[in-house]
């Protein structure tokens, strides 16, 4: 074989030696990739678990009474008047004795939002004793209302009336707030004293409307 065959000989083999050199590497780097790939892709399920797990967690019904005490008035107004525009009265609103107070929220959930509040007390009168609720965030009677018991400021209020049951309704800038007394079903209140509760009612829901219009 002459130089120049054998140069020929030597080139070709030089070639293929590159060729298998580029072939590996990019089998290397292959599998390099697929390395790293094997290890994302379980990352990325597992950050996926994660968050089905947060997510459950969070919407999770962990407040089925949709209410949470609030330590003290001044909490519960202002938690209530930086949330939502609806205002709070204050706890002289009936001649009663406040024993809860309460956060209405807009659901179950870690992501509910507050919507309401309801204040509760018993009151007296006549030896005859009364559970009485002040709130806002339910819905109260809808349909064809009675004519209005009382329009003050040109808002009308509603009462509905039933043995062992008084109820006020009125609905001012979007914010429903009812006031509910209960006594018991098998007391029936003199005229004076039914004429005490009504007028009770009648004043909060103007001092309501007051601060509202304020």
């Amino acid at each position: 074989m002459d130089d120049y065959g054998a140069f020929r000989v030597i080139s070709g083999i030089d070639a293929d030696l590159y060729i298998l050199r580029g072939i590996s590497q990019l089998v290397s780097a292959m599998y390099t990739a697929l390395e790293k790939a094997a290890k994302i892709v379980p990352l990325v399920v597992l950050l996926a678990m994660v968050g089905v797990i947060v997510y459950a967690v969070m919407v999770w019904p962990v407040n089925p009474t949709r209410m949470k005490p609030a330590k003290s008035y001044e909490q519960l107004r202002d938690t209530v008047e930086k949330k939502t525009d609806i205002r709070v009265p204050g706890e002289k609103l009936l001649p009663w004795t406040v024993t809860e107070r309460q956060l209405r929220m807009d659901g179950p959930s870690r992501l509910a939002k507050v919507s309401g509040f309801a204040i509760s007390g018993t009151m007296e009168r006549g030896g005859v004793a009364f559970n009485a609720e002040v709130s806002v965030g339910v819905t109260g009677v809808v349909g064809d209302l009675p004519s209005p018991w009382d329009v003050y400021r040109y808002v009308p209020v509603y009462l509905f009336r039933n043995q062992g049951f008084y109820m006020a309704q009125l609905c001012i800038d979007g914010s429903e707030y009812i006031i509910q007394l209960y006594y018991p079903e098998n007391v029936t209140l003199p005229e004076e004293d039914a004429a005490y509760v009504e007028d009770a009612l009648r004043t909060a829901c103007h001092v309501i409307i007051d601060l509202n219009e304020a």
